[in-house]
């Protein structure tokens, strides 16, 4: 709904947006109420808005962003941040300080002179508005991050594997078996002949010559 509003979306659009986003009576009465504080911070602080939501990408630095919304605020040059949280944590700052330098490096002629942080929290908490007007420190952290975060990206060195001592097995010593050797009588060439079938055992054959008729 502050997003519609800035682009200067009339009233009926807005209602029409928010009935798409959510349904239940206390959501849509909590949304009413959030959007109003916001409207009566425009109103007050003169917000008109120059860019909004414009990527941009740092050269220099080598990092990139899209800050939420550029707009003259009472008179000077503002980068605005919505937030739908209840509270401001250092982290915000920092996002806000990177998307700052962003604005300036790629329009030189149209220096900032305010920092914003709107927070909208989604339980209905009251609208909180935080001006900035320097966030140098801010700045100097977020390019310590981003040192950290190339370091870490870096691939690292391969280390050498230390080398690991093998581990000398020693296997076990089989005992030693004396046999005593004995004498073994080898069969003769007769003696296999006849065990084969071969030949008949002479007393069989001299048996066979007094049974058998000689042709």
């Amino acid at each position: 709904m502050a997003e519609l509003d800035l682009i200067g979306a009339p009233d009926r659009e807005i209602e029409a947006a928010l009935h798409n986003y959510l349904s239940a009576p206390n959501h849509l009465q909590m949304a009413h109420a959030s959007f109003k504080a916001f409207r009566e911070w425009r109103e007050q602080c003169r917000a008109t808005p120059i860019k909004q939501e414009i990527p941009l990408v740092s050269e220099r630095y080598q990092y990139g962003g899209t800050p939420d919304l550029i707009a003259m605020v009472n008179n000077g040059i503002g980068l605005i941040d919505f937030k739908t949280g209840k509270a401001v944590y250092n982290e915000m700052k920092v996002a806000l300080a990177a998307h700052g330098n962003l604005w300036n490096e790629a329009r030189p002629k149209q220096q900032l002179d305010t920092y914003h942080l709107i927070i909208r929290p989604k339980d209905g908490g009251a609208f909180q508005h935080h001006a900035y007007g320097d966030l140098s420190r801010e700045w100097e952290l977020f390019q310590a991050y981003l040192k950290a975060f190339t370091l870490e990206k870096a691939m690292p060195a391969k280390e050498a594997k230390p080398k690991v001592a093998e581990k000398i097995v020693e296997k076990p010593v089989k005992p030693r078996i004396r046999v005593k050797a004995r004498g073994i009588r080898s069969n003769t060439v007769a003696e296999i002949l006849v065990a084969y079938g071969h030949v008949t055992p002479p007393k069989q054959a001299r048996a066979a010559e007094h049974r058998l008729p000689i042709v």
